[in-house]
């Protein structure tokens, strides 16, 4: 779970993870939580 945004991140696919503080996420980047937890 990404406890910026409270979603859930699904397997190691940060892509999973949609919400306006994650936005980097969709441009290709980690957002801190993702990058520590999930890879």
């Amino acid at each position: 779970m990404c406890e910026y945004c409270g979603n859930p991140t699904f397997g190691m696919d940060c892509m999973d993870c949609h919400c306006a503080v994650c936005a980097s996420c969709l441009l290709g980047e980690l957002c801190p939580d993702c990058a520590a937890g999930n890879w």
